[in-house]
């Protein structure tokens, strides 16, 4: 009996060690994915960027930006800002200027979220990025 019992436990022991080692197979493959998808992203918004005229870009400052936005990359409709949706402009100036930024003016918040959204109307699928990065620097 007690053999029986050591022999179960090291088979529990070893089906962990081997799921384990799969499971950290399939986490190294999401976070390869994450990081191309980040890239891809990141990419995207210095392209946006330099239509809008910044010629110089903040690496850093946008690399934080595309990080912070790592938990919606999968989802087309929430890295992409609607620049004609009053409502969708009202809730980038809510969670974005005051939230993030702690811009608590609401006029100034509301004129630099409407000057990035003039100044990226050439754009059809504005990145998020792009857009909350614009708003950054139009708040200084």
């Amino acid at each position: 009996m007690l053999i029986i019992n050591k022999i179960h436990i090291l088979e529990v022991y070893f089906e962990t060690i081997v799921f384990s080692k799969d499971n950290l197979k399939n986490q190294k493959k999401i976070m390869s994915e994450l990081a191309d998808k980040l890239a891809k992203l990141k990419s995207q918004a210095t392209s946006q960027l330099n239509e809008c005229g910044v010629s110089s870009i903040d690496d850093a400052l946008l690399s934080k930006l595309v990080d912070n936005l790592k938990l919606i990359v999968d989802n087309k409709d929430a890295i992409l800002v609607s620049g004609t949706d009053p409502v969708e402009l009202e809730t980038v100036r809510k969670n974005f200027v005051v939230k993030k930024l702690g811009v608590e003016d609401t006029d100034k918040g509301a004129a630099a979220v409407a000057k990035v959204a003039d100044k990226m109307s050439g754009i059809r699928m504005k990145n998020r990025a792009a857009f909350y990065y614009l708003v950054q620097k139009e708040l200084g």
